[in-house]
This record gives structure tokens, C-alpha cells and sequence, in this order.
């Protein structure tokens, strides 16, 4: 697993469903099947081509997958909202 912090990259040799159970109280949401977003580097969900991204803060921007693209713009809406 490929873990992108504030304090760099760094390449884990562990399962993702593991890597996501050791997050603890860290707010954030699964958007794609290999990729999950912190809310505190999370900016907003654009449309590309008619595919869903979150952009985060760093501009870097993230598929969300059709599968959890329902659950993720409503917890994206109560973010915003808070």
C-alpha cells in the first residue's frame, strides 16, 4: 500500500482492508477500492469526463468508484456542511 501523508510517501507492505483498520479515529471515507481520503486533505468531488474525482487539498485528484461514489457524496455533504 502506497501511504501519502503531510510527512511524505512511503511504500507498506500490508493489506488495504488492514492498512484501514489501523486508522483509528482518523475522519475520512473509502472512495475507490484502493484509495482512502482524509477529511482533513480532502477539497471537493469534481466531474472529468464524466467520471467522479476528489481533488485534494495538494491538487492531487483521486478516482471515486461508481461503488462507493453514493456513500461518498453524502458524507462529502455533511463535511461541507460542518
Amino acid at each position: 500500500t502506497l501511504t501519502v501523508t503531510s510527512r511524505g510517501r512511503e511504500l507498506i507492505l500490508i493489506r488495504f482492508s488492514d492498512a484501514l483498520s489501523e486508522l483509528g479515529d482518523t475522519v475520512g471515507t473509502q472512495i475507490h477500492r484502493s484509495h482512502w481520503v482524509a477529511r482533513a486533505a480532502f477539497e471537493t468531488l469534481v466531474t472529468k469526463d464524466g467520471k467522479l474525482l476528489a481533488r485534494l487539498k495538494d491538487g492531487t485528484e483521486l478516482p471515486v468508484s461508481r461503488s462507493f461514489a453514493g456513500e461518498v457524496k453524502m458524507k462529502v455533504a455533511t463535511w461541507t456542511c460542518e
